[in-house]
């Protein structure tokens, strides 16, 4: 946490103009790290109890899909901190993901974590048992 700075100091260096190696890195990033993330998502979403068929409408949680990446942030080390943005949840679900290449030249992630940044409580009442409400959008009550 120290290393990569706070959510500011990653906000201005984001700013700053991209070239050739940003887009590099941000792809390199949504094909594995953001991609790990997502399965991981994915996985914990699932219901696995009937009446649920976990890939069909039916599906109490929304299939998390990737909308955008806010940030990338690197420590020069091969540690990493990414902000990204789900087309799911109103207003949409925001996560940082912080992980380790394991080299230069691998796409290999060790010390991989998954923190939520928005609110998920007003999704608690419509979660399904066994699925954690951090991961899961369901269809809210109008009241809601």
């Amino acid at each position: 946490q120290e290393q990569l700075g706070t959510s500011e100091s990653a906000r201005l260096r984001a700013s700053l103009p991209w070239g050739p190696l940003q887009e590099i890195a941000c792809n390199l990033v949504e094909d594995t790290a953001l991609e790990y993330a997502l399965t991981d998502l994915r996985t914990k979403s699932r219901v696995r109890l009937p009446p649920y068929d976990i890939a069909g409408p039916d599906r109490p949680c929304e299939f998390p899909t990737l909308r955008s990446i806010d940030f990338l942030v690197g420590d020069g080390s091969g540690r990493y901190e990414v902000r990204f943005v789900l087309n799911e949840g109103d207003p949409p679900r925001v996560f940082d993901a912080r992980f380790a290449l394991k080299s230069y030249r691998s796409r290999n992630i060790e010390d991989f974590s998954l923190m939520q940044v928005t609110r998920y409580a007003k999704y608690e009442k419509c979660t399904p048992p066994g699925v954690p409400p951090e991961v899961c959008v369901c269809k809210l009550s109008p009241e809601t």
